[in-house]
């Protein structure tokens, strides 16, 4: 329905190593992630407040290319089809694809959490994310947590060691005329390997 998100999932693709996948509307490449599309750490699509003007009768590809030996393999076209809701009609966030249980060692170069949210209008929706402890305190971009985009749906952990391991929890906040609502969704991240002196 107009307004809602949709996960369209990558089909299983044989291929070692795995593939880069690219993504394709219309038969326009799309970009990693833009307001309003992700395509996810798993090489999934993932749309956001569709369009019934704009998104309606959209023709979406996935292209997986094996990097070793140049063998391309193309999806099947997936048809998008937009329900008509109104489309002013405000809707609150709803979880798309929320962080999952990860496990990390210490000697990895990153390890990373992703958290993908739909509202409409998305312009009123923001991600937060927070390291849960004794205390739960908000995570800001550094050099050790790094967000690639200003949407934070991707959380970037550098270098994890133990002191990184625990809960994670990832936060919409969402305000539009003048109401705000919140949602949240927790992953674990287990951290192996020796403490660093």
């Amino acid at each position: 329905l107009s307004g809602d998100g949709v996960v369209i999932n990558l089909p299983s693709i044989n291929s070692v190593p795995d593939p880069a996948v690219s993504w394709y509307a219309s038969g326009v490449e799309m970009a990693p992630e833009a307001q309003r599309h992700q395509i996810t750490l798993e090489k999934n699509l993932v749309l956001l407040s569709t369009s019934i003007h704009s998104d309606n009768g959209k023709i979406y590809k996935a292209e997986a290319l094996n990097g070793i030996n140049g063998v391309s393999k193309t999806t099947k076209d997936f048809a998008l089809r937009v329900g008509d809701t109104g489309e002013g009609v405000t809707k609150p966030p709803a979880l798309l694809v929320g962080p999952k249980n990860t496990t990390a060692k210490t000697g990895d170069r990153d390890t990373k959490l992703e958290c993908i949210y739909n509202a409409r209008p998305l312009s009123g929706l923001q991600t937060k994310w927070y390291k849960k402890g004794i205390q739960r305190t908000e995570i800001v971009g550094n050099n050790k947590y790094i967000f690639n985009t200003v949407y934070k749906r991707v959380l970037t952990i550098k270098d994890p060691d133990l002191s990184d391991a625990g809960q994670y929890e990832c936060e919409a906040v969402f305000v539009s005329n003048g109401q705000s609502s919140t949602m949240t969704s927790d992953a674990y991240l287990t951290v192996n390997g020796m403490w660093k002196h």
